[in-house]
């Protein structure tokens, strides 16, 4: 019998990926909890035509050893480190873990800290809605990418090809790339324009087009041209600017994730995005100016880049 995938975060990507590996016969184990019960649920995903599949997923607690042919780890960016905490005491080295939230930061410090394992970073920019806890509406495909973790984050031994990349991605559909960390420098770049000014003025995406937000787009975006030259991400500021009003108009009836989750009243993950950015500038002597203002008027509490979550990246 086929060792199971593992999906960590059964949010709305995780079932997702999970409904859809399991329409493929794919066996499928969503890890909740630590000391969850093991049982089988009724979830169902709806497409974007309003057409219903339902499939039966295992549920099994995080801390309960497995075998499993590969990990995708689906949670919010600010939870993936203590969510992994309890499945790396027992996931074999070998077993490879794809990495899918939002900003940066979490990625660099797991391949420092337990670079026996195969690490692999991916993005995926599909619609996702969450109507009830196993009920997943899927409500726009997205663009898909996945790679080995870039080899300046692992010791050469533990360095991987995108040709041994995991069946699962290609399964789920996603490109694979040797150059994963362009690809998420790039979707960070939309996220740190997009997320705060579409949260601060809790606007969807689309009112970004708007010609009053002109200016400061052009301030941020020239700021994140600044610092991508300077972490090895070299791009003019206008072609950052035209990135992120193409997914503004693409996007324009959505509400960005961050916004999402300040009306939830949840945590969200602007420090590992608009955050990291910042640390990473203070450990390169450069200003973000609008950056900066952005953030902490969004989280005044943050005063300082000193917490665990606004680490900068590792060298």
């Amino acid at each position: 019998m086929a060792r199971p995938v593992g999906i960590l975060g059964a949010g709305a990507i995780g079932q997702l990926l999970g409904l859809q590996l399991a329409h493929q016969q794919v066996p499928i184990s969503l890890l909740r909890r630590p000391g969850s019960p093991s049982e089988q649920r009724r979830h169902t995903l709806e497409n974007r035509l309003g057409q219903n599949h339902h499939a039966r997923l295992n549920h099994h607690a995080s801390d309960r050893p497995q075998p499993l042919q590969a990990l995708l780890v689906a949670t919010k960016a600010h939870q993936v480190e203590a969510a992994l905490a309890p499945v790396l005491t027992w996931l074999p080295p070998g077993t490879p873990i794809l990495l899918l939230h939002n900003g940066m930061g979490p990625q660099q410090r797991l391949c420092h800290r337990y670079p026996e394992h195969q690490w692999w970073w991916g993005t995926l920019s599909d619609g996702a809605l969450m109507l009830a806890p196993e009920r997943v509406k899927h409500s726009g495909n997205g663009v898909r990418i996945a790679g080995p973790a870039p080899r300046s984050h692992l010791p050469p031994v533990s360095t991987l090809s995108h040709q041994q990349a995991p069946k699962v991605l290609r399964r789920l559909g996603f490109t694979l790339s040797p150059e994963i960390a362009t690809s998420l420098w790039q979707k960070l770049t939309v996220n740190a324009v997009i997320n705060p000014l579409a949260s601060r003025d809790a606007v969807p995406n689309g009112a970004l087009l708007q010609p009053k937000y002109r200016a400061e787009i052009a301030l941020l975006c020239r700021e994140l041209a600044q610092l991508g030259q300077a972490l090895g991400h070299p791009e003019p500021e206008e072609k950052i600017r035209q990135r992120v009003l193409a997914v503004a108009e693409a996007t324009a009836a959505n509400r960005c994730s961050t916004l999402q989750d300040r009306d939830a009243v949840r945590p969200d993950e602007l420090a590992q995005i608009s955050g990291y950015l910042l640390a990473e500038a203070q450990r390169l002597n450069l200003e973000m100016p609008s950056h900066s203002a952005l953030y902490y008027q969004l989280h005044p509490a943050h005063a300082s880049l000193c917490s665990e979550a606004d680490e900068p990246a590792l060298p």
